[in-house]
């Protein structure tokens, strides 16, 4: 059994249409459903079970053979110390996060290394994944945070202008910030790899190694629905 934890979300959920589309029935998800329309992400999928937050714990430790978790590249904070994705605690000490959601991921970093370095029995597959700027189906129900493909999408099948970003560095244009994104789609091909290669244990960068500017994406939305670029 696979269990998906957060599987109703945006990335969860693809990562369970994937499992199920090559033949992974037994499939887990452990969320808290009831107060969005995250549900309708799994209405087409039939799963094994479905677990609180709460019960996950319990579950685990009497099933629990492998983890992959997600961590994230905002772990890196403004990139100052590099984006070297070495596991060592050492390394992950020079990182900086800049808010809460990004300093969550880094603790469990930081804790997990702390961890394999005393020795602790640790399952029979770890791996962190530092997923930078993803985009996708399935992340409407994000809101403001949402990755900027989305919003430029939903802004140009409305009718209106794509509304970038203003730059708040010296040097960058308006639109000229530049991010690794990432297509949801390669974040779970990479997750689905691991799965079938449980000798592999580590901590990873998952991006494109490519960054785009807000300008060349909200481009691609352009081109792919046929209209003229219209930008504020």
């Amino acid at each position: 059994m696979i269990v998906v934890t957060g599987g109703a979300g945006f990335i969860g959920s693809n990562l369970v249409a994937a499992l199920q589309d090559r033949g992974d029935t037994e499939t887990l998800v452990c969320d808290r459903l009831g107060g969005d329309d995250r549900w309708r992400n799994l209405a087409r999928r039939e799963l094994a079970d479905l677990v609180k937050p709460e019960q996950l714990f319990d579950f685990l430790t009497e099933n629990a053979g492998a983890v992959i978790y997600a961590s994230s590249a905002a772990t890196y904070g403004d990139g100052e110390n590099g984006y070297d994705d070495d596991a060592s605690g050492e390394a992950l000490a020079k990182f900086r996060p800049l808010n809460p959601y990004a300093w969550s991921k880094h603790l469990l970093d930081r804790r997990i290394a702390r961890l394999l370095a005393s020795g602790v029995s640790a399952p029979a597959q770890s791996v962190g994944l530092k997923f930078f700027n993803v985009y996708g189906p399935n992340e409407y129900h994000k809101g403001a945070q949402s990755s900027v493909v989305h919003h430029a999408w939903a802004q140009v099948t409305d009718g209106g202008p794509v509304r970038l970003f203003r730059s708040h560095r010296d040097g960058i244009a308006d639109g000229h910030q530049a991010r690794d994104f990432i297509h949801v789609d390669d974040c779970v091909a990479t997750m689905i790899w691991l799965l079938d290669n449980p000798n592999v244990s580590g901590l990873f960068n998952v991006g494109t190694g490519k960054a785009r500017t807000f300008l060349d994406l909200a481009n691609v939305v352009f081109s792919a629905l046929g209209v003229e670029p219209l930008i504020e």
